[in-house]
């Protein structure tokens, strides 16, 4: 028989899992990819352009970390920023098409988001700031990383980095 001290211990970790999880929800965003739905570390391959759907849901701001990423150059960023939490990335491959479209639909108005997107062997740099909601982008090089994001703050503080996705130009 358990003594009251394991139980209690017991329920200390069951409420600490809890609280870890709902922390994880609240921070996770929904990620829609037409005509399908992508998710972490996923392959998604299109004959035409797909559009990029990204959905903030409401979540904790405990322990987010913020960046002022968007007023950095591409070279600063590294192999993925040499971050493994930024390491997971949604990968969209699209065949014989150099357009992408990207809709972005926030919770919060005004919604201001910042797109940076580079290519991979970081010849090309291309931002865009304060996106409301629809941005067309024309691809040149055959592999890029896009980072989205959220600029919920007063300005000259620094946004929230939101997602990264990584979007390559299949073979002609």
């Amino acid at each position: 028989m358990r003594s009251i001290r394991d139980r209690l211990l017991m329920i200390v970790a069951a409420a600490s899992m809890f609280v870890a999880a709902y922390a994880l929800a609240n921070s996770i965003l929904a990620v829609k990819v037409e005509p399908a739905t992508s998710t972490k570390t996923s392959l998604i391959e299109y004959s035409s352009p797909p559009k990029i759907i990204v959905t903030y849901q409401n979540r904790s701001y405990y322990g987010a970390q913020h960046t002022y990423m968007w007023k950095m150059r591409c070279e600063d960023y590294g192999p993925i920023f040499g971050r493994p939490d930024l390491e997971y990335l949604t990968t969209i491959r699209v065949a014989n098409e150099s357009e992408i479209t990207i809709r972005i639909e926030g919770y919060r108005e005004p919604e201001r988001y910042h797109l940076v997107l580079y290519s991979t062997d970081k010849s090309e740099y291309i931002f865009k700031e304060n996106v409301q909601q629809t941005v067309k982008i024309l691809l040149h090089q055959r592999s890029y990383y896009l980072i989205i994001i959220a600029d919920w703050w007063p300005p000259n503080d620094p946004g929230e980095t939101s997602n990264i996705f990584k979007i390559e130009l299949a073979e002609p």
